[in-house]
């Protein structure tokens, strides 16, 4: 765990050509957001963009440098953890989530987790940051990464995640569909507030459970 804070977002290896930037404030801890959305168990209470994700890749091993307090959560099959791949479900224009999703429209990526990283900042307090990227396609129709980051600001949480594209089909993205891709993303954040801050009444998810015994240890 880095002790010096969190450090600045590296550029990706790919030229970008369109960035979709989201923020918002959650009164949760950032190790509660942050296994709420490993926990795809929990996606269809909450995420109205991505209703489902598949994991059909988990490494055979991690570190047990990575986060101690996290290993029985890596473990778990619909968990994500650093190195795992999956499939996830793609609803461009949004869903209702109290209906089921509806397979019109539907698109899937694939993506893996590259990294996640715990920080210790100045005041003590932890931050994370989890990175994970999309597959499949050839490089110069699409390449796209996104960064999501959990920091502690007067007793919640900021999160924000930048969504990074380039390739051929991100200049589409940039004069066609910006907007609505932030608008959409937005979406799914007021969501995911909603059932944090509600605490799931829609039903708690393992993540978010055990996420709340870890901070009383």
């Amino acid at each position: 765990m880095a002790t010096d804070g969190m450090p600045e977002r590296k550029p990706p290896s790919f030229r970008v050509v369109s960035t979709t930037h989201n923020n918002i404030s959650i009164a949760a801890s950032p190790l509660t957001v942050l296994t709420t959305i490993l926990d795809t168990n929990t996606w269809d209470t909450w995420n109205t963009v991505n209703r489902s994700a598949r994991i059909y890749f988990k490494p055979d091993q991690i570190s047990p440098d990575f986060f101690p307090e996290l290993s029985s959560l890596f473990s778990r099959s619909d968990f994500l953890c650093p190195g795992c791949k999956y499939t996830e479900s793609v609803h461009a224009k949004g869903t209702d989530l109290s209906l089921p999703a509806l397979e019109k429209g539907k698109q899937l990526n694939n993506l893996e987790v590259t990294s996640i990283q715990e920080f210790k900042e100045k005041d003590g307090k932890k931050s994370f940051r989890l990175v994970w990227i999309v597959t499949g396609w050839s490089l110069w129709l699409i390449q796209s990464r996104r960064t999501h980051q959990f920091v502690e600001k007067d007793g919640e949480t900021e999160y924000d995640a930048w969504t990074e594209m380039g390739g051929l089909a991100a200049w589409v993205v940039r004069w066609t569909a910006s907007g609505m891709f932030k608008l959409r993303f937005d979406e799914a954040f007021k969501s995911l507030k909603v059932y944090l801050e509600g605490k799931g009444e829609g039903g708690a998810g393992i993540g978010l459970r055990d996420a709340e015994e870890l901070e009383t240890r």
